[in-house]
């Protein structure tokens, strides 16, 4: 039972590789996917995005231009559209095979902590990224400077 467990809502971005590009401790586990969206810069980077790209969200966010969901409803009764959620969700598998890699290799996730858990994870998240990259280890080298400089400048 864990509801005297306090959560922390998490918005986060990944490439196909499950690397981490964006990771926001947002909101407290209570609140709503669209509020903590809209108060990262993930938001803002996603609606500025060019012509032809595309981000991948499931259907707790609202769809636009640059931002792809799910058919719900009647909708995904035409088969069309349900081939669309098919092909969308594989995309969309990349995300939770990411937490499930970070989970997985930093067990310590999957307990109550009791520490800054903002730098944390931002450490965690780039971490991770270090490890599943084999061909691009300076750039992750480079993020982790700069994250542990912002960390102890703030």
């Amino acid at each position: 039972m864990q509801y005297q467990i306090y959560g922390i809502n998490v918005q986060a971005g990944c490439d196909h590789k499950c690397r981490f590009v964006y990771a926001a401790l947002a909101e407290p586990g209570g609140a709503n996917n669209i509020a903590a969206f809209k108060n990262t810069k993930l938001s803002q980077m996603i609606q500025n995005m060019p012509l032809r790209r595309f981000v991948v969200g499931d259907n707790a966010y609202v769809c636009s231009e640059t931002l792809l969901t799910p058919f719900s409803g009647v909708d995904k009764e035409d088969p069309s559209k349900d081939a669309f959620n098919f092909y969308l969700s594989q995309r969309r598998i990349h995300i939770e095979q990411t937490f499930g890699l970070m989970t997985g290799k930093w067990r310590i996730l999957r307990q109550p902590l009791q520490m800054h858990l903002k730098m944390l994870g931002k450490y965690l998240c780039v971490l991770q990224g270090y490890i599943i990259s084999e061909s691009t280890r300076a750039i992750f080298l480079s993020t982790i400077l700069k994250v542990v400089k912002e960390s102890l400048c703030a």
